[in-house]
C-alpha cells in the first residue's frame, strides 16, 4: 500500500513539471441511466454523450457514495455500452455518473439528474442516421483515441484487501487516406498485484473492426463489433452489411458470439441477423424491427425477434416503446416455433413547463434462456424469472439554481414474492453565495421482502484553481434493517473526488472511500486513473 501512494506521489509532481502551462478548462458531472444489463454489457443512456469516449471510467453511488463500476466500450449520440469493473451489479434505472470535460466557451446545456431509464435499444436510437452532415477530416489518417491506466485499492479491517490495475487502450481512424475505409478498437488488461495473470482473463477485446462505407453499395464491417441496430445480441464476431434507401434502413449480420464466460473468441457460437429501420420526419419518429437466429456448435440456442419505436410528434411529450419475442422453444427435446413475449418496456415523459417534467416506465421483460447452453431446469427456472416494474419520476425547478427531485417505484420479482418499493428525493442548489460550487442532499428509502431501510447523505463540490481542479466532498449514513434475521447495517461513509485536469487532454484524477459499521470497522477503496487523449 505504501509504495502505492508512493508511486502515485512521484508520477504526480512529475506531471506537474511536464505540464506547468496546461490548459484552463473546466468539467462537469453528467448523471445518466442504466437501460439495460445484459450478461455481457451494461447499456447507459445520458441526455446526450458528448465529451464521453471510449475507456472512460463511469461511477454509480455505492450506499450513497459514488464509486468506479463501469469502463466505455462503445458510445451513440444518447447511450454508452460498457463493461463492468469489480463485477459490480446494476439494475435497470440505476443512476450513473460521467466525469467529463467542457472546452471553453461552457454551453448552456439543461442537464437532468434523471431516474428515468429506457431500453437497451436507446443504443439504436442513438446511432441511427439523422441527416446530420459530418466534417470530413483533412489528414491522410486521422487518430483520435484515450489510453489510460488505473488502480483500484481496497484495504479492508479483514484479510480481503487487494489491489487491481487495469490498461486501456481506444484508438479509431475516420475516412484514412480520405477514403471510406475506416477502423476502432478497445482493448483491455487487467491484474491483481501479487497474484499470477491468466491471459484469457485478464485481456479483453471489445472491439476490433474494419468499416467500408460505399455511396453505393451501401457499409461493410469486418472484425468485432455491436451492430446499434440489433444491440439485444451483443458483440458480433464476423461480417456485417447495412444500406440506407431513403428514410429506410436495412441490414444482416453473420458471424460469432463472443464466449460468455471470458468474452474470447469462441468458433462454437455462430449467429445471424437481419434487420429493417425506418426513420420518420428526421428522427421524430423511428421504427426498427429485427430478427437473429443464435445457435451452440450450429444447434438453435435462441431465436427472437425484436421491435422498438420512438416517437416525439407531439410536442413536449416523448415516447418509446420495445417488444422481444422468442420464436423457439424446446418440448420434451422437440423444437417449435412457439411464440413467447419474452420483453415489454414502455416509457412516457411529458415536459408540462420549462423547469418542471414528469416521466412513467413499465418494465416487464424476462430473463433469457439458452437451450443449447444453459440445460438443467434450475438453471432455466432462474433465467426465467420475470422482472416486472413501475416508476414515476418528476423533476422541478422553481428557480436557476435550485433543483428538486422525486423518484418512486414498486418492483415485483416474480408472482409469489411480496413487490419492493423505494423512493428519492434530492435537492441541489448550484452556485452558492460567497463560497460557490454546488451542495446536494437527498434521502432514499428501500423496503422489500427481506429489508427496510433508508439512507441519507449530502455533498459539496466545486472548481478550483480556474477550473483545472474538481474536487467533491460527500457523506452518506445508511440504516437497514434485515426482516428475516432481526439485524441491522449502520454505515458512515465518507467519500472525497479530486479530479486534475493537467492538460487539454491529459488528466489525473482520485477517488478515495472510507466505510465506518457499527463496530468501527474500516474499509478504505482508493482508485486512480491517469488517461491521456489525442
Amino acid at each position: 500500500m505504501k509504495q502505492l501512494f508512493k508511486t502515485c506521489f512521484v508520477l504526480v509532481l512529475v506531471l506537474a513539471n511536464c505540464y506547468s502551462a496546461a490548459a484552463q478548462e473546466p468539467f462537469r458531472t453528467v448523471t445518466g441511466q442504466v437501460s439495460f444489463v445484459s450478461s455481457q454489457h451494461v447499456y447507459v443512456k445520458f441526455k446526450n454523450t458528448e465529451g464521453i469516449y471510449n475507456g472512460d471510467t463511469l461511477f454509480v453511488e455505492n450506499n450513497g457514495a459514488p464509486v468506479p463500476a463501469l469502463l466505455v466500450s462503445g458510445l451513440s449520440s444518447i447511450s454508452c455500452v460498457t463493461v463492468s469493473l469489480n463485477k459490480t451489479i446494476l439494475a435497470v434505472g440505476s443512476p450513473v455518473i460521467a466525469r467529463i470535460p467542457v472546452h471553453k466557451p461552457v454551453p448552456e446545456v439543461e442537464i437532468e439528474k434523471s431516474k428515468e431509464s429506457v431500453a437497451v435499444v436507446s443504443e439504436v436510437i442513438g446511432q441511427i442516421q439523422t441527416g446530420e452532415k459530418k466534417i470530413k477530416p483533412k489528414a491522410e489518417f486521422p487518430v483520435e483515441g484515450r489510453v489510460s491506466v488505473s488502480s483500484y485499492t481496497n484495504v479492508d479491517a479483514g484479510n480481503s484487501s487487494y489491489q487491481r490495475f487495469r490498461y486501456n487502450v481506444a484508438l479509431r481512424a475516420d475516412s484514412i487516406s480520405r477514403s471510406g475505409l475506416s477502423a476502432e478498437t478497445q482493448l483491455s488488461f487487467t491484474h491483481k498485484l501479487n497474484e499470477p495473470v491468466f491471459l484469457s482473463d485478464a485481456f479483453k477485446v471489445y472491439t476490433l473492426n474494419l468499416k467500408y462505407d460505399s455511396k453505393t453499395l451501401g457499409s461493410f464491417v469486418l472484425g468485432r463489433k455491436i451492430n446499434p441496430f440489433l444491440a439485444n445480441a451483443g458483440a458480433v464476431d464476423g461480417l456485417q452489411y447495412e444500406k440506407q434507401i431513403r428514410n429506410f434502413t436495412v441490414g444482416a449480420v453473420a458471424g460469432l458470439r463472443p464466449d460468455i464466460y471470458d468474452y474470447g473468441f469462441n468458433p462454437t457460437l455462430f449467429q445471424y441477423g437481419a434487420f429493417a429501420a425506418h426513420n420518420f420526419k428526421n428522427g421524430k419518429a423511428r421504427t426498427t424491427l429485427a430478427f437473429m437466429n443464435q445457435t451452440n456448435n450450429m444447434i438453435t440456442d435462441r431465436r427472437f425477434a425484436y421491435f422498438q419505436h420512438s416517437n416525439s410528434l407531439v410536442k413536449r411529450v416523448s415516447l418509446f416503446c420495445s417488444f422481444e419475442v422468442d420464436l423457439y422453444s424446446l418440448q420434451n427435446n422437440t423444437a417449435t416455433i412457439s411464440p413467447e413475449l419474452t420483453g415489454a418496456y414502455f416509457s412516457v415523459r411529458y415536459k408540462a413547463l420549462k423547469n418542471l417534467s414528469f416521466a412513467l416506465n413499465y418494465d416487464a421483460r424476462k430473463n433469457i434462456y439458452y437451450y443449447e447452453t444453459y440445460k438443467n431446469v434450475a438453471d432455466s427456472i432462474l433465467d426465467r424469472e420475470t422482472r416486472q416494474g413501475l416508476r414515476f419520476q418528476t423533476i422541478y425547478r422553481p428557480f436557476g439554481d435550485l433543483t428538486w427531485g422525486l423518484f418512486a417505484g414498486v418492483r415485483f420479482a416474480g408472482a409469489n414474492t411480496t413487490f419492493s418499493s423505494n423512493a428519492n428525493t434530492y435537492l441541489s442548489y448550484d452556485n452558492l453565495p460567497l463560497v460557490g460550487g454546488t451542495i446536494r442532499s437527498d434521502v432514499t428509502v428501500l423496503r422489500t421482502h427481506s429489508l427496510a431501510g433508508w439512507i441519507s447523505g449530502a455533498s459539496y463540490s466545486r472548481d478550483f484553481l480556474k477550473n483545472k481542479l474538481y474536487a467533491e466532498l460527500g457523506y452518506r449514513y445508511v440504516n437497514y434493517d434485515y426482516v428475516n434475521t432481526n439485524s441491522l447495517l449502520n454505515q458512515h461513509i465518507a467519500e472525497f473526488s479530486l479530479n486534475w485536469r493537467i492538460t487539454r487532454r491529459l488528466m489525473l484524477s482520485a477517488n478515495l472511500e472510507t466505510v465506518a459499521d457499527s463496530n468501527n470497522a474500516l474499509n478504505n477503496r482508493l482508485f486512480i486513473n491517469l488517461s491521456q487523449r489525442f
